[in-house]
């Protein structure tokens, strides 16, 4: 019998320890606002593969109640990108068929711990007020000099687990 030599294989134990222990790829979890401090629970929606309902677990407004259901969410082309809409008013009716919806992209980060909020619009639309320029001779124009993706939340459960294992 004779004896053959392989090349050792290299394990990065920090890579995987983090990757078994905690999964960035799912946004499930409890999220915390930026700015009001609003938290709310990503959960994952019973038989809609990829898709997930949000709750509000605490706000600063005090008339909503806790888990209360506020939206859904359902991932886009873009691993990290989801598609929501959450109602505008969630203190109003009970039953979520006729609510008015806004729409948003949730942005997740690589390592699943920001998220980053960025509003849309889709439709048809009839702007009056171009004419107004004709009829008064003056210009109205809108001004939104805000910076996009600054509305955000940071995960607070489950956080990212780093294990250091020296041997």
């Amino acid at each position: 019998m004779t004896a053959h030599a392989t090349m050792p294989i290299v394990i990065d134990v920090d890579s995987m320890a983090t990757a078994t222990l905690s999964d960035a790829s799912s946004p499930a979890g409890i999220w915390q606002m930026r700015g009001d401090g609003a938290i709310f629970s990503i959960v994952p929606r019973a038989g809609h593969a990829e898709s997930f309902d949000l709750y509000i677990i605490e706000s600063p407004d005090v008339s909503i109640a806790e888990n209360t259901h506020f939206g859904s969410m359902t991932r886009t082309g873009n691993g990290r990108q989801y598609d929501a809409a959450i109602y505008a008013d969630i203190k109003g009716s009970s039953s979520p068929a006729g609510r008015k919806k806004h729409s948003l992209i949730f942005d997740f980060s690589a390592d699943g711990s920001l998220l980053t909020i960025q509003p849309y619009s889709k439709g048809k639309r009839i702007n009056l007020l171009r004419w107004l320029p004709y009829l008064f001779r003056i210009s109205i124009s809108d001004v939104d000099s805000r910076p996009k993706h600054i509305d955000g939340a940071h995960r607070l459960t489950p956080t990212p687990i780093s294990q250091h294992i020296t041997l």
